[in-house]
């Protein structure tokens, strides 16, 4: 898409901001974090994830700034995987360290997917898709 903005503003409730950042921040507790994890929601490493990008994105939701849509992305897709994730998240310990409930989590990050979608795709994840589905088509020749 031409002239598409550089950056995108998402009007957020403060719980959702707050979801967010936890979902970033937690992978560098009690998540199990690695390089190819990390590479797979967007970032170079598990360090860009937790001391990087994931930091500077953190700071950039809680101040309330516009993004790229591959940050937005990015901290969603770390947001879904350490909450649900109880193999490679916080799952088991998500309520005791973030303070949400499971149950509000869920409502929380439903509303956010919602308004994250609106963006357009990064192209990272859309390359992804079409890598995964080349595979799987490779696999059943």
């Amino acid at each position: 898409m031409k002239n598409m903005p550089d950056s995108f503003e998402m009007e957020l409730t403060n719980d959702e901001r707050k979801l967010l950042i936890q979902g970033l921040l937690q992978w560098g507790g009690p998540a199990y974090g690695f390089d190819s994890l990390a590479h797979l929601m967007g970032f170079e490493s598990h360090y860009d994830l937790v001391y990087v990008d994931g930091r500077r994105i953190a700071d950039a939701i809680e101040a309330d700034e516009p993004m790229a849509a591959d940050d937005w992305y990015r901290a969603l897709t770390a947001t879904e995987i350490v909450f649900s994730s109880y193999a490679l998240g916080a799952a088991s310990d998500w309520e005791i360290v973030t303070g949400f409930k499971d149950a509000r989590s869920l409502e929380l990050l439903r509303a956010v997917q919602h308004k994250v979608s609106k963006l357009p795709k990064p192209q990272a994840l859309l390359d992804a898709r079409l890598e995964a589905r080349m595979q799987i088509a490779r696999r059943r020749k």
